[in-house]
């Protein structure tokens, strides 16, 4: 029988955790008496849903990293399921972590169709996997959309959808003024800021922290007055970046809080691909986007995807705003180089910037996570 004052969240992924927290923190305001079950982290714990299977280690990035967790995955999977099963939510919030979600809807809608599916932040069918839209179709009850073109295809394939904005929205603050914030983070107020943003995991921070750094080591060298702050993943811990930063004797400002304050600092931004470039994009701080995977997983991405880029920044602008450095071409000289044109040439990064105000506008839905609150309830109702 179906629990009526009952939810489930799924989050794999630190980035779902956090949008499934603030969704939880304002469902929670309206409704107190609802419960929260999740499969989630320290966000939705904190938020005040009971966690049931723990997502610590199952974020992943790129196929190869894939097949070493597939024990982990497949065991979060069977219990994920058996626990939706035994409580019987009224509904099910599936946020992102398509190749896992995707997978629990169908085996959810087998066992118990009863069981309403939001699924929060779309598959990036558009990019690739795009027949995944039939399942879509078959297990889902609502797709709760972040970016407004994915409205249309949802829409031209049947499936009830609604544009809610990206929670980034609603995440993004900044708290002081440019010249409090460099006080703040003990910086010159006339220096050239760089930003230092080398990802999330622990393979984006084996592939792309020696690069970073050796980029940083030339740009102190070649361009006067330059300091660089690099905020911190929530992810990560400062244990995690030692054996790299053991190795120069560079100083970096490491920032744990206030990311968006550090961020909103930079002049310029060396960042991983993923979520971070639309929260640099959404601060308008021009940037340089890095990608360096294993052979294997940028060969099949290569061969799988349908759009011209990797930054989501570039792929919701549907044009190329910022450089993208990809693979081998990511290396510190070209970093440099285009680092060094952004600071040097204005007209070119006014231009970027711009750009990216205009890509941030298309996203805004006010009170996104009110949004989608709505609509939750109206279903709970």
């Amino acid at each position: 029988m179906i629990s009526s004052d009952t939810l489930f969240v799924v989050a794999g992924e630190a980035s779902g955790d956090l949008h499934g927290a603030n969704l939880v923190k304002e469902i929670l305001k309206e409704r107190p008496d609802i419960k929260f079950y999740a499969m989630g982290s320290q966000q939705l714990a904190k938020a005040g849903a009971k966690i049931v299977v723990d997502a610590k280690g199952l974020g992943i990035v790129g196929f190869s990293e894939v097949l070493s967790k597939l024990n982990q995955i497949s065991r979060a999977f069977k219990k994920t399921k058996q626990a939706i099963l035994e409580l019987q939510p009224k509904i099910v919030i599936l946020i992102d972590y398509p190749g896992f979600n995707l997978r629990l809807a169908k085996a959810i809608k087998k066992s118990n169709p009863d069981i309403k599916i939001i699924y929060y932040i779309s598959p990036q069918i558009w990019a690739w996997r795009y027949k995944r839209i039939h399942l879509i179709k078959k297990v889902v009850d609502l797709m709760a959309v972040i970016f407004p073109f994915e409205v249309a295809i949802y829409k031209n394939a049947s499936v009830p959808v609604r544009f809610v904005g990206h929670p980034l929205v609603d995440e993004i603050k900044v708290t002081r003024s440019p010249t409090e914030n460099r006080q703040f983070f003990g910086l010159k107020q006339k220096s050239k800021i760089i930003g230092l943003m080398p990802g999330s995991r622990h393979s984006e921070i084996k592939n792309l922290f020696p690069i970073i750094i050796k980029t940083a080591q030339i740009l102190k060298k070649e361009v006067s007055d330059i300091e660089f702050i690099l905020p911190l993943a929530p992810t990560l811990s400062e244990k995690d970046l030692e054996p790299f930063l053991r190795q120069t004797q560079l100083r970096i400002k490491i920032v744990k809080e206030n990311h968006y304050d550090a961020i909103a600092t930079c002049d310029v931004v060396v960042v991983a691909s993923g979520t971070a470039t639309l929260e640099v994009a959404m601060l308008a701080k021009p940037m340089v986007v890095l990608y360096k995977g294993s052979s294997v997983s940028y060969a099949i991405a290569k061969w799988l995807v349908r759009v011209p880029y990797v930054s989501l920044c570039n792929i919701v602008a549907n044009e190329g705003i910022v450089t993208e450095l990809l693979q081998a071409k990511a290396t510190p000289r070209n970093i440099v180089k285009e680092v060094k044109l952004i600071l040097e040439d204005q007209p070119y990064a006014l231009q970027m910037i711009m750009k990216l105000q205009k890509m941030g506008h298309q996203l805004k839905q006010q009170n996104v996570t009110e949004s989608l609150t709505n609509i939750i309830l109206k279903l709970m109702n």
